[in-house]
């Protein structure tokens, strides 16, 4: 009878809920490529992947926390930290909330939603949707599928492969990839890439756009009031489509070039030409200029047009 009541006030004992600011030290087993979803208000995430079977959450918890939530259920694992619904926005502190380390196997796909949260990635093989509202991402050695977001926040990606997809509202993006498709996205901040990728599609409203490329199929940059600067080649029957209202554009060219190019600028004259001795034309009436000229067999097609910049192609 007493070695039945040990057992039961142990049973009793683990289904107990983690109390606020308590330290959490729990480890599931589950199939290598269970999704893990994970929800967190405020504080520090790290998830890592790992060559083990099992889901394994360690830390602190946020010191308001109500409820730490750690389970199976039918759409995998589901890692809830939950919080008093009364919090304000004004008590969205990083550094007040929640403190774990999540390790998931390296082939699960991971999701990830959080308020005022930083979020730290790493080895991890499968399918990643990370957004945060407010806090920084960092990446690396990650694959597949790739998104992640924060409006108010940097993302520093490294080591990333596959299909990625990284946008910042009010923060830098700085990336290094192996990647076969790339999209950035800013509203103010700069971006910078270093980038395999093929297909790329780079937006920014206020903020730097500084690229390194390899051979490009098919690339589109838009920009508003700030400048692009990229360093690329072009694979056959490639497509580049670059364009800004009051900032310059900047293109180089690697490899063996055979392209055509479409350059206009509305307001401006400066279209500069280091490729060929082909000249700009001005327009009859008003102010802009236009430069049309081939090299090569014009497998590819470059337009770039700008309001009030400068174009610079090279090679």
């Amino acid at each position: 009878m007493k070695h039945i009541k040990g057992i039961l006030i142990i049973f009793l004992l683990a289904s107990l809920p983690s109390f606020a600011g308590e330290k959490v030290d729990q480890v599931l087993s589950v199939k290598t490529e269970t999704p893990v979803t994970i929800e967190n208000v405020r504080g520090s995430i790290i998830i890592e992947g790992w060559n083990k079977a099992q889901v394994a959450v360690s830390g602190e918890l946020d010191e308001k926390t109500e409820k730490f939530i750690f389970e199976k259920n039918s759409a995998g694992i589901l890692i809830k930290v939950v919080l008093p619904k009364q919090l304000g926005h004004d008590s969205y502190s990083r550094k007040d909330g929640s403190n774990l380390v999540i390790k998931i196997p390296l082939n699960s796909p991971v999701n990830f939603d959080g308020v005022s949260t930083d979020v730290s990635l790493a080895h991890l093989n499968n399918n990643t949707n990370i957004k945060s509202i407010s806090g920084n991402v960092k990446a690396n050695s990650i694959k597949k599928y790739i998104e992640i977001s924060t409006i108010s926040g940097n993302i520093t990606a490294k080591k990333l492969s596959g299909k990625i997809a990284l946008t910042s509202i009010s923060g830098d993006i700085n990336s290094q990839d192996d990647g076969q498709y790339l999209r950035l996205e800013n509203v103010s901040g700069n971006i910078t890439a270093i980038s395999t990728a093929s297909k790329v599609q780079v937006n920014n409203v206020s903020g730097e756009i500084t690229l390194k490329l390899a051979q490009v199929d098919d690339i589109t940059l838009n920009t508003v009031s700030d400048d692009i600067n990229v360093i690329l080649a072009l694979n056959p029957n490639a497509t580049v489509k670059a364009s800004s209202v009051s900032g310059d554009i900047s293109l180089k060219f690697n490899g063996n070039l055979q392209a055509s190019f479409r350059l206009t600028s509305k307001v401006n004259d400066d279209i500069i030409n280091n490729i060929t001795q082909d000249k700009v034309k001005k327009v009859k009436y008003g102010s802009g200029a236009k430069l049309n000229f081939d090299v090569g067999n014009t497998n590819a097609s470059v337009h770039i047009n700008t309001v009030s910049g400068d174009i610079i192609i090279s090679q």
